[in-house]
């Protein structure tokens, strides 16, 4: 049993805490070829456009919205279609960076590195702790 709780705490500790022991960074970020020749992926939903893998310089990036025009407003769903072109990577690329989009992402400095370990080794310790102490129960309830 404590360790399922433990395997559970290892998957569960990075994807849903971890982004938040500090408050995140907000920054605006304009796709140029640079940033979307680095995406992981294009989904283009109607007139919402998601870009993956959004990268900063030395920045862990948490979460990145929807691609917004130039005044913060959905994007022409006709106009991004137009760019889709298969087979075509760097004209899709180019016209996508000529419509002049941002994203706004949330991320962590790199300067929050060790910060950021501290809090999840403090977190660790009290769970180990807490597992210990539950063994010891258990422990002297069976005897």
């Amino acid at each position: 049993m404590t360790l399922a709780v433990f395997a559970a705490c290892q998957f569960a500790v990075p994807a849903a805490l971890r982004p938040h022991y500090l408050a995140p960074r907000t920054a605006d970020i304009r796709l140029d070829m640079e940033i979307l020749g680095r995406a992981d992926g294009i989904v283009l939903n109607g007139s919402s456009l998601t870009i993956g893998g959004i990268a900063l310089p030395n920045a862990w990036v948490v979460s990145a919205g929807p691609a917004v025009g130039p005044a913060g407003r959905d994007p022409d769903g006709d106009a991004l279609a137009a760019c889709l072109a298969p087979g075509q990577h760097a004209r899709t690329l180019e016209c996508l960076a000529e419509q002049d989009l941002h994203v706004a992402a949330r991320y962590q400095p790199s300067s929050r590195y060790w910060p950021i370990q501290f809090i999840e080794s403090g977190l660790y310790a009290v769970m180990a702790a807490a597992l210990v102490l539950l063994c010891f129960a258990l422990v002297r309830r069976s005897l």
